[in-house]
């Protein structure tokens, strides 16, 4: 049976990407694996630099694109439908799980 894959929220991305071996992970996932664009254009855009660093002056860009190129990450373009459907399944979350 073949792996389902993952939809990575902003969250999950931008733990990968503080690894800083996302490709590796990736990888040795071997399963398929996607974001939303808004959440790539949006939510994923710094990472904050390690703790001996000033936390606002230097952060760090988040860039899917070298992950997308290599076919690690697949962008997805949600229909207007699934927005919606998306909307709907989100008002069942409380803030703390959001």
């Amino acid at each position: 049976m073949d792996a389902p894959g993952a939809v990575w929220d902003a969250c999950g991305l931008l733990n990968l990407m503080a690894t800083e071996r996302p490709s590796e992970i990736l990888t040795a996932l071997n399963w398929p694996s996607g974001v939303v664009r808004e959440v790539r254009t949006e939510e994923v855009l710094y990472l904050r630099p390690p703790p001996d660093e000033e936390p606002n002056v230097n952060l760090v860009e988040a860039d899917l694109a070298p992950l997308i190129d290599q076919g690690l990450l697949t962008e997805i373009h949600l229909s207007l439908e699934e927005q919606d459907h998306f909307v709907t399944l989100a008002s069942y979350i409380d803030d703390g799980e959001a």
